[in-house]
Formats: C-alpha cells, sequence, structure tokens
C-alpha cells in the first residue's frame, strides 16, 4: 500500500510540475517538444513507456519525467515492472547539464538520484547519455543511453531508428543489479510510428534474461 501510495504521489507531481509548465508557457510563450507514447506488443510482454521533456520559460532549467510499464499477459506478478522518474536539470553548457529528482521502481520503491545530462541533436539525429548515482545506502550507479534518427523517405514518410541501452551497478557489492538494450525500427508517418521492436533485460547479480519483441506503435502528443 505504500508503493502504491508514492507512485501516485510520483506520478501527481509530474502531472502538476507540467501544468505548471504549460501555464507559463501562457505568460512566455515557446515552442514545447512532443510528448512521445509508446505500445510495443511482445510475444512476452505488453510494454508502454511515455517521455516528458521541457525547457522552464526557455531557462536554464529544464524538467525530464519518464514512466514505463510492462506486464504479462499472464498476470504472473513476477513478469511485471514499473518505472518512474523525475528529474529537473540545469544546463551547464550547450546540451550539457547536472539533474536531480527521484525514482520509483516496482522492485525497490523509491530513490532519490543525482547525475549528469549531456544531449547531442542534428537535424534527424539525436543523442543522449544520462550517467549518475541513486542517493541511497547501496548508491547505485546508472547510465543510460539513447540514440534515435528519422531518415527522410518522401514528404511524408521516414525511417526510424531507436537504440537504447542501461547498466547499472551496486557499487557497495560492485556486482550488476539492472541492464537492458531496447531497439526500434519503424515508418513515421505526421505524428504516428509503427514498426518492430525488441527488448532485451537482465536482472540482478545472477543476469537473469528476458526477451520481449514483436511490433510497436508509437504518437507524439502535443
Amino acid at each position: 500500500m505504500m508503493l502504491i501510495n508514492r507512485a501516485i504521489a510520483l506520478i501527481g507531481a509530474v502531472f502538476i510540475t507540467s501544468l505548471t509548465v504549460a501555464q507559463d508557457s501562457i505568460t512566455k510563450p515557446h515552442v514545447s517538444p512532443p510528448i512521445p507514447v509508446e505500445i510495443l506488443l511482445g510475444n512476452n510482454r505488453i510494454a508502454f513507456e511515455f517521455k516528458i521533456g521541457k525547457k522552464i520559460n526557455d531557462s536554464r532549467f529544464g524538467l525530464m519525467a519518464m514512466s514505463s510499464f510492462a506486464a504479462d499477459y499472464k498476470n504472473e506478478k513476477s513478469e511485471n515492472e514499473s518505472m518512474n522518474m523525475i528529474l529537473i536539470n540545469y544546463e551547464i553548457l550547450k546540451g550539457l547539464g547536472i539533474t536531480s529528482g527521484a525514482a520509483l521502481n516496482s522492485n525497490w520503491g523509491f530513490r532519490p538520484y543525482s547525475g549528469l545530462q549531456y544531449r547531442y541533436a542534428y537535424h534527424n539525429f539525436s543523442a543522449m547519455t544520462l550517467p549518475g548515482f541513486y542517493l541511497t545506502e547501496s548508491h547505485n550507479f546508472e547510465v543510460v543511453g539513447l540514440l534515435e534518427y528519422a531518415h527522410k523517405l518522401t514528404n511524408k514518410y521516414s525511417m526510424y531508428y531507436r537504440l537504447k541501452g542501461l547498466l547499472n551497478v551496486d557499487m557497495n557489492t560492485k556486482k550488476h543489479d539492472r541492464s537492458c538494450i531496447y531497439a526500434r525500427l519503424g515508418i513515421v508517418y505526421k505524428k504516428y510510428c509503427i514498426g518492430v521492436g525488441v527488448n532485451y533485460d537482465w536482472y540482478g547479480p545472477l543476469k537473469i534474461y528476458k526477451e520481449n519483441f514483436g511490433l510497436f506503435t508509437s504518437i507524439d502528443l502535443k
């Protein structure tokens, strides 16, 4: 019950902050990036994720919120998981910033977080890396990497490529805690994308392996 209350509180904080940013944008208009929402219908699980990234009043401060869920078709609780994260970042140099916030995971619960963020974008290509530490007794180190590219085919259609990787290590035991590799290949039409996707996940010191591949669809919400 405590985990559910924390999840509600974290999700509520995401929406309240988003509404605040939206109200500020009325007084000082600026272009907001879209909010990608994706569903993967895999052979083993259904997976859902979305991400919010916004500048706060065109300042050096920004908000990033991410949420992902995966559920087994047979509703096996051990196969279900969720990860929710909200970060406030401050840009030091172009593309490079410091970030701090908190995460809520269905396995280990609530953890504060602090780290760095670097993002590079050029035309239809973008790359981001997010290394940092969870501020708990184990001081888990985590690094996330993301590559995205859209290759224009015609005026209406583009090929879409995405590769995401994550590595999390328990700094007390120096052992593997969590890692994953996610890949997407699809066709983009306006704000919609459909294609094939694969998720490779490893859990715990023994690197228990799970795979999930199938069709995905996504939409960019404004």
